[in-house]
């Protein structure tokens, strides 16, 4: 009856556990890089982006670990590839055995080409909307800010207004490569949470339990303190 309940009582904790929103055992292809890290730039163009949503009385978009790495690839594929040409335009992507290829065209249907990447490259689940912008000579930021804040499209979007007024931003991604600025959002939390910045190697999210590498330490962890106290449940 002892090793019953203790068996049970083991059972009721790894379920506990295994209930928060971790999936790290179906964690495969999509995962990101370990070392990936957004550069003090591109750290400071969302918060460029925040401090336009704050003075307009919006909370400021969290950063996305994974939105970022999806704007990462996809710069650097804009410029080593340029799929941008003929018809589509900078949403497109080049052919590559690590997402689908796509020409992004003013016929809705090919949304989808921008919408499916997030889930191509990383593990987050919801779709991502792209802001991208180019530019030959070198980059100011704060240009390319009053740019997007003064044209009545990309204001909406970044306010949620007009067209994209149903929508609410929870995840922002960064990324600026060669002229390219990219900028993704999407409705829904990203599991992998803030990247860190690369001068400093810092993240918040670095001793989070919401951070799925660290649930797994911590469940790796639990099971070594259970075979400790009992040693009789838990067999090779």
């Amino acid at each position: 009856m002892q090793r019953i309940n203790r068996i049970s009582f083991l059972f009721i904790i790894i379920f506990i556990i295994l209930i928060q929103p971790l999936d790290f055992a179906a964690r495969g292809s999509n995962d990101i890089p370990s070392d990936f890290c957004i550069s003090s730039q591109e750290f400071q163009m969302q918060k460029l982006i925040n401090d336009f949503r704050i003075k307009n009385r919006l909370p400021a978009i969290r950063l996305s670990k994974s939105l970022s790495y999806v704007a990462y690839n996809h710069t650097r594929d804009l410029y080593n590839h340029h799929p941008d040409e003929d018809f589509c335009n900078l949403h497109s992507w080049s052919q590559s055995d690590r997402w689908k290829s796509c020409c992004y065209t003013k016929d809705p249907a090919s949304q989808s080409c921008m919408n499916e990447k997030p889930k191509e490259l990383t593990q987050y689940s919801f779709p991502g909307y792209e802001l991208i912008y180019y530019e030959s000579d070198s980059l100011d930021l704060q240009n390319v800010m009053d740019f997007w804040r003064k044209n009545t499209p990309t204001s909406d979007f970044f306010l949620n207004t007009g067209s994209w007024a149903k929508y609410k931003w929870l995840s922002l991604g960064i990324s600026i490569y060669k002229g390219y600025v990219s900028v993704w959002v999407g409705a829904g939390a990203d599991i992998e949470g803030v990247p860190a910045v690369c001068d400093n190697k810092i993240s918040p999210d670095s001793l989070s339990f919401a951070n799925p590498k660290n649930q797994q330490l911590l469940l790796m962890q639990f099971q070594q303190v259970v075979f400790i106290l009992f040693p009789e449940v838990i067999q090779p």
